[in-house]
């Protein structure tokens, strides 16, 4: 592991010192517990200078201590009872933000949306390998060094989305990970591993078995990064447009006058559009109203 390859605990435990705490209070107790998901990920594309907001708003931490030792090491500190099945616990700091602590895990069957069963489990390595995303799969210690059992380091460093494992089965278990594929290859400004992308394609028309809510909620992230305009691309080449958003997919052919228009048709005129609020808009509802202003 490159020293680079490690996170300003620093600057993290300045803005969020109680997440410092629960990391060591746990390794005090003989727990291993590991800083996990978007903050190790941010926190070395910072450390890289690739200018990501950091450190981040929340902060997940997952460790070996099962729920009830976990409650037994902070019963002087409010925990909201919002995910124990499952493993989860959440932590009320003194400032009153919430930290999620999650007891390593496996999962049972999915149903495309939900695991039927949740089992804890003592190490990390299996935890990690029941995520979706290499670049999701990173973990960190209080010292800031990062563990990677995925290969996450390097398809970070190259910009790469792929899959954990089998990437038909990442799917398969949850097919709203599909837009969530689409949502980091723009926020990090990547490219789609090759075979994460067929799967994606192969599996696209399973995404109408997710809520229209959960959907809404992604679409609105990727059109908060600013590379709106190649998620909407990404959406279609990979066949998941036609399924979330038709009306989109049915201005493809759709004519314009060519003396307003000359870029193209109706789709790829949205597109264009998307691309130009892209430079100057952060507010996904106002993007939002730029891809459906010509529905």
């Amino acid at each position: 592991m490159n020293r680079e390859d490690r996170i300003d605990v620093g600057a993290l435990f300045a803005a969020h010192p109680f997440a410092e705490k629960i990391l060591r209070t746990l390794d005090a107790a003989g727990h291993r517990a590991v800083l996990v998901g978007g903050v190790v990920r941010d926190g070395l594309l910072s450390a890289w200078g690739r200018g990501v907001a950091y450190p981040p708003a929340d902060v997940d931490i997952a460790t070996s201590a099962l729920p009830s030792e976990i409650r037994e090491l902070f019963r002087g500190h409010p925990i909201l009872a919002v995910g124990e099945e499952f493993g989860v616990v959440v932590i009320v700091a003194p400032n009153a933000h919430p930290y999620e602590v999650a007891t390593f895990r496996t999962e049972g069957e999915y149903d495309g949306r939900w695991p039927a069963n949740v089992a804890l489990v003592r190490d990390l390595e299996t935890d990690v390998r029941r995520r979706d995303l290499t670049i999701n799969g990173l973990a960190a210690s209080a010292d800031g060094r990062v563990t990677d059992l995925v290969g996450g380091v390097a398809d970070l460093r190259e910009r790469r989305v792929r899959a954990i494992g089998d990437a038909g089965a990442r799917f398969a278990e949850d097919h709203l990970r599909m837009l969530r594929v689409v949502r980091f290859v723009c926020q990090i400004d990547g490219t789609l591993d090759p075979d994460t992308s067929e799967a994606v394609a192969a599996h696209a028309a399973e995404i109408e078995s997710i809520s229209g809510e959960r959907v809404r909620d992604e679409l609105l992230r990727i059109l908060a990064t600013p590379r709106g305009h190649l998620g909407l691309t990404l959406l279609d080449e990979l066949g998941l447009l036609a399924h979330i958003l038709p009306e989109l997919t049915a201005g493809k052919g759709v004519p314009q006058p060519e003396e307003y228009h000359p870029e193209g048709d109706v789709f790829v005129h949205t597109v264009a559009a998307v691309r130009v609020a892209d430079a100057f808009v952060r507010d996904p509802l106002v993007k939002l109203a730029v891809v459906l202003h010509d529905v």
